[in-house]
């Protein structure tokens, strides 16, 4: 479901990974766009550039936005709300498709600053067996660890291309209390 022509960026992955990566921009349903929609508090966090890019919006289309944010995976009012957003993105003023394509920028442009050769990182699977690339991150208040979902698409060559459906940052643990 894309708001301007779907495209892919490649993305250099840390030494870790073997190869780089590809991660859509333009798309509500995965990669760049759909982590900001979908993640934009933990984004604003991390990036305070991004801040002011959501109260730029339509109210009509931060609705929907905090809807999805607000929602469990998989759900039938997710699904609504993205569908009803890929609606109203489609119809939307030059001004939002910007906002939402500066948006996209900054977090790539966070990407390529961040996933570098020496990252920290760890390769792990998610509950349904998908590939999660886990990569720590320096922040105000210290470290955070960034979670790139992926998927590999064969190809006729020995390597596959692996593509960035989301990303997010994980939950710090919260430290105990010992009494």
């Amino acid at each position: 479901m894309a708001i301007l022509k779907r495209r892919a960026l490649s993305v250099k992955m840390p030494m870790a990974c073997r190869a780089d990566a590809s991660v859509y921009v333009n798309d509500v349903k995965e990669g760049v766009l759909h982590s900001y929609i979908r993640h934009y508090r933990q984004w604003e966090a991390a990036v305070p550039q991004l801040r002011s890019v959501k109260s730029q919006l339509p109210s009509d289309i931060q609705q929907l936005i905090d809807d999805i944010g607000s929602s469990k995976q998989q759900t039938m009012n997710r699904a609504t709300a993205e569908y009803q957003l890929s609606q109203a993105l489609e119809k939307a003023e030059n001004e939002v498709k910007r906002s939402l394509q500066m948006a996209q920028d900054v977090i790539f442009n966070f990407l390529q600053k961040h996933l570098t050769s020496t990252t920290s990182t760890s390769i792990d699977q998610n509950r349904r067996g998908q590939r999660q690339t886990k990569v720590t991150i320096p922040g105000s208040r210290g470290p955070r660890t960034l979670v790139l979902g992926s998927y590999d698409l064969p190809s006729s060559t020995r390597t596959s291309t692996s593509y960035i459906t989301t990303m997010y940052f994980e939950k710090p643990q919260r430290k105990r209390r010992h009494m």
